[in-house]
Order: C-alpha cells, then structure tokens, then sequence
C-alpha cells in the first residue's frame, strides 16, 4: 500500500507498506529538500513518529522493519506521512483524528506525585525537563514525550505530563 508524503505542506514523495514475511515493512522516498525532516505517520487513531529522512542516492529515504506488535500500536488507518500535522497548511488530504495533547501544569521544582504503582516518590527536575527520583536501592530516570501508541504501555504520567521511565540499579 502507498501513501502520500507532505513536506513543509507540499507532496514530496511515497511512503509504501509492505509485508515482509512477520515483519511489515515501511518505506519512504522523498525529493531531496533542504535541512531536517522528521516523518510522522498520521492516520485514524492519531499520529506516530517514524524516524528522520536521510539523503541516499539524490533523494531522501527512510526504512523500518516493525514487528506485528509494534505495527499494531502506530494509527489504525494510515492516511499520509509529513513532517507535521497537514491542519497547519490548511490543505488536510483528508480528515485526520488527532490524539488529545494531554493538560500540562505548570513547572515545578519538585514533582512529588506519580501515578506509577500508587507510589510516591519525589522527583526533582534536572536540565532539559528531565526527572530523577530513588526508589530504594533503583535510581529512576523520566523522560519527558509527546503521546505516542507504539510506548503507550512505558508510559507514566507524573503530575499530569507523560513520561518515558527508565530504572537501573546503582
């Protein structure tokens, strides 16, 4: 199956799907631009990250093998690829439903409430958003993202904003 790809709001190229033995299979190539560009999968569902475009033979590319679990987790319906959302430009191919961006509260120093295991554990903030907090003898690392389906299941939200965990024992 094909898709369209937009950048900066103008068709650019193709992005195909292909089955691959258990493994699907997305392909894209673009015209080459100019600068970075980053491609999202829009579809029913919302949206998805799939990877940066890199200059390959006078063109574009981009390739990635996903399991079935990881394909299951990006849009239902896949409707185009862009480097951002086609609403921005005004010219939306087709109807796109958007995953709700979650409410942010302010910033603060520290960040007592986690929603992790009904545990409370005392997050402090560090350079770039990030958060750090001991749960005995587990130093824990959040990272902040915007929502995404394929780590929706890593996912911790920490005083209303989404977070990527990490542990690891000191």
């Amino acid at each position: 199956m094909d898709y369209p790809i937009y950048l900066s709001g103008e068709p650019a190229g193709t992005l195909s799907e292909r089955r691959e033995g258990l493994y699907t299979v997305l392909t894209a190539h673009c015209q080459l631009l100019p600068g970075l560009h980053r491609l999202w999968l829009f579809g029913r569902g919302g949206r998805c990250y799939l990877g940066t475009l890199t200059p390959s033979g006078g063109e574009l590319t981009l390739c990635r093998r996903l399991s079935r679990r990881t394909r299951a987790a990006l849009p239902a319906e896949l409707r185009y690829a862009a480097d951002r959302p086609m609403e921005t430009f005004n010219t939306v191919p087709e109807p796109a439903a958007e995953t709700p961006t979650p409410v942010m509260k302010p910033k603060q120093r520290n960040m007592p409430q986690t929603q992790e295991k009904d545990r409370s554990l005392s997050w402090i903030e560090r350079p770039g958003g990030a958060l750090v907090a001991r749960d005995g003898d587990r130093e824990l690392l959040a990272l902040p993202v915007r929502p995404c389906p394929a780590v929706r299941e890593k996912i911790c939200v920490i005083n209303g904003r989404e977070y990527l965990v990490f542990r690891r024992r000191r």
